[in-house]
């Protein structure tokens, strides 16, 4: 709102023509995008990424808002060993074979911290069929 009326004003007094920033579209790939998956268990702590993922990031500057669909593929899954991989694929973890891929939607929601506009991400990552809300 205030950057529309400043768009106004600057018009209005000077009679230039202001842009203003369309939503942008940006394709996530494996080139610019890093996923990575953290997960604790009694017998070792799992911190690697996917190096297969796919997806769309649309984003508003004026607005501070965004929208991610970002999907991985499970088999992609990068640990440190074949042995461990197996395991995280395997039907008692990822099960990769029922469901090859993981997905994350979400939607960045501006608030304002120490007078300053920052972003948080909130959404849904759906892992072996099911969904649970995550916000970053």
């Amino acid at each position: 709102m205030i950057s529309g009326l400043l768009a106004a004003m600057a018009m209005g007094f000077f009679g230039a023509r202001v842009a203003v920033a369309a939503p942008q579209v940006l394709v996530l790939n494996p080139g610019n995008t890093e996923a990575r998956l953290h997960a604790r268990s009694a017998l070792t702590d799992i911190d690697d990424s996917f190096a297969g993922v796919s997806g769309r990031l649309q984003y508003d500057l004026d607005r501070q808002t965004c929208h991610v669909n970002l999907t991985m593929d499970v088999g992609s899954l990068k640990v440190g060993s074949a042995v461990m991989k197996q395991v995280m694929l395997s039907g008692i973890m990822l099960d990769s074979d029922a469901h090859p891929t993981m997905r994350y939607v979400g939607e960045c929601r501006p608030r304002i911290v120490g007078g300053e506009v920052h972003s948080q991400l909130v959404g849904t990552l759906t892992m072996r069929g099911e969904g649970a809300s995550c916000h970053v």
